[in-house]
């Protein structure tokens, strides 16, 4: 009697921790081919712990240019690497994928992919077996959209938004301080452009722009909804 109960109290820890998953062909429940080379980098891996489950919420770099189905192999070749190496295996893994080049701080810019219980991170709880796991992916629409940005030596005026008829011009293109104010200036001012710098996505851009005002020669940084290309 003393050793049934202690055989059923070492499957129950064998279920808590994950045991026996290693034998769970994970590739193929995740539709991963044998052959397949994957192509991301891992950039953080973080414990998400609840009381009733061990999460892990990764983020990686994926290189621009993938087709969508090589995108969504790779978001899972990232969860099978997680899975594997997470000892005891956690019960819901969350992969967010950053196109090369975006900031990871953001909103993912290439795609996310959430394995747990039917596909649902909310759903994960100890002693779930993994074969009852599934996915639930999502694309970013920025990760196929070209990025296009105003050339250099392009004519603008510098316009409204929100209501607000002047524009503040600042010395970096990440801060709006009034420190780093140089100036402000009224809207209608054609200005050109002569740099920008892109952050997260195409819809986060800085524009550094040149223009005389009362006599003086200003460079400095304006926010994208500040500009319209000259007719």
């Amino acid at each position: 009697m003393a050793l049934k109960v202690f055989v059923i109290f070492l499957i129950s820890i064998m279920l808590a921790c994950g045991g026996g998953d290693d034998e769970v062909d994970l590739g193929k429940q995740l539709g991963i081919p044998e052959n397949f080379s994957p192509s991301y980098s891992i950039h953080s891996v973080k414990d998400v712990d609840i009381p009733t489950a061990r999460r892990k919420a990764v983020k990686i770099t994926v290189p621009k240019g993938l087709k969508r189905s090589v995108l969504v192999k790779n978001l899972k070749h990232a969860v099978k690497t997680i899975y594997r190496n997470s000892h005891p295996h956690p019960n819901a893994i969350s992969v967010l994928a950053y196109k090369s080049g975006t900031d990871h701080n953001g909103y993912y810019t290439a795609g996310k992919c959430d394995f747990a219980p039917e596909g649902d991170w909310g759903k994960a709880e100890y002693g779930i077996p993994v074969e009852r796991f599934s996915t639930k992916i999502e694309i970013s629409e920025m990760y196929s959209k070209k990025e296009e940005f105003l050339k250099n030596g392009s004519k603008v005026k510098l316009v409204e938004t929100h209501g607000k008829r002047n524009v503040r011009i600042s010395n970096r293109p990440d801060e709006w301080r009034d420190e780093n104010i140089i100036i402000i200036v009224p809207v209608g001012k054609t200005a050109t452009i002569i740099g920008h710098k892109g952050y997260s996505n195409i819809n986060v851009v800085r524009y550094k722009v040149e223009f005389n005002y009362k006599g003086r020669k200003i460079k400095g940084w304006v926010h994208k909804r500040n500009v319209k290309p000259s007719r």
